[in-house]
């Protein structure tokens, strides 16, 4: 499998963009010539994954509102989703901490997916 040859001039959405494992993705693509929509919080990295190419979304997949919205700004074809935002949890958790990761690390991501199987299927 050349990896070039399957990610140049794909349509690229990373989300956890900003850190991690999806910075490191987001590089990667970026240099095998992908067109990469980078989705993280972070606003001062995402200027950093755009002066490198990437097109940044500033989203927080805990608020199903930025999960719209984010929808809303991306094309409508995409040949491939990285799903690599998350939390890492450890120990018991509040009602309230429990809500919030259910949020960012289920609600968030299912509808962002749901969003756009059918804009990979086209």
């Amino acid at each position: 499998m050349n990896l070039r040859e399957t990610y140049e001039g794909a349509i690229c959405v990373v989300t956890g963009a900003t850190s991690g494992n999806g910075e490191a993705l987001t590089h990667t693509l970026l240099d095998l010539g992908a067109t990469v929509y980078a989705v993280g919080r972070n606003q001062d990295k995402l200027a950093a994954l755009q002066e490198r190419g990437a097109s940044p979304r500033r989203c927080d997949l805990g608020h199903l509102e930025d999960v719209d919205l984010l929808l809303s700004g991306l094309p409508l074809e995409v040949d491939f989703v990285f799903h690599l935002a998350g939390n890492a949890v450890t120990g018991s958790l509040s009602n309230e901490e429990f809500a919030d990761f259910y949020r960012s690390d289920f609600a968030g991501p299912i509808r962002l997916i749901e969003g756009l199987r059918s804009r990979m299927m086209a």
